[in-house]
């Protein structure tokens, strides 16, 4: 009886210390926003990021800010994630202006500057979204997931229709979902 009690015990043990590691894992990259979609260029970064700037630029209807150095990304639900020690043009914040209504976005182009250079597909995703009213967030770290699907799909239209779809037609390629 004491043996199978202590068996009990240890798998407990084993089993709660699963669950602080899984819990925790996330805590270990630059961030723990995820990505709620991702979109692939069959082009290098600088290339890609010409064609964003482009876009911006010739848009009425968007607006980019750059994200400086070590800022507070997002709080949700009193849970803080902060992007350290990257470059100046690693994350980007769009704001999208669409029937009336103005959308918020945080896109990173993947890798790092030594990969930019010789890669020949380059990557942008969405790292947070939020609609008109601030609803939504990132998927690592709360306001999107499978608990909000309608919020999500709604969020990656706009960012689809306003954004993605000229990029498109900017490179005259199709980008393909990553």
């Amino acid at each position: 009886m004491q043996k199978n009690i202590r068996l009990l015990l240890r798998n407990h043990f084993y089993v709660c210390f699963l669950v602080i590691i899984v819990k925790f894992s996330s805590c270990l990259s630059a961030g723990t926003h995820g990505c709620i979609k991702a979109y692939a260029y069959p082009v290098k970064k600088n290339e890609l990021q010409h064609a964003v700037n482009a876009v911006i630029s010739n848009s009425n209807n968007l607006t980019q800010d750059t994200i400086p150095q070590n800022p507070l990304v997002d709080v949700t639900n009193g849970k803080h994630d902060t992007i350290k020690g990257l470059s100046n043009d690693a994350y980007v914040e769009l704001y999208i202006s669409r029937d009336g209504k103005k959308y918020r976005y945080t896109f990173r182009y993947t890798g790092n500057k030594n990969d930019w250079n010789r890669d020949t597909t380059s990557e942008i995703f969405i790292a947070y979204a939020h609609d008109e009213n601030g609803r939504g967030g990132s998927e690592g770290n709360g306001g999107i997931g499978w608990y909000t699907p309608f919020l999500k799909k709604k969020l990656i239209k706009v960012f689809e229709e306003e954004f993605i779809d000229k990029i498109d037609e900017n490179l005259k390629v199709k980008h393909r979902e990553s």
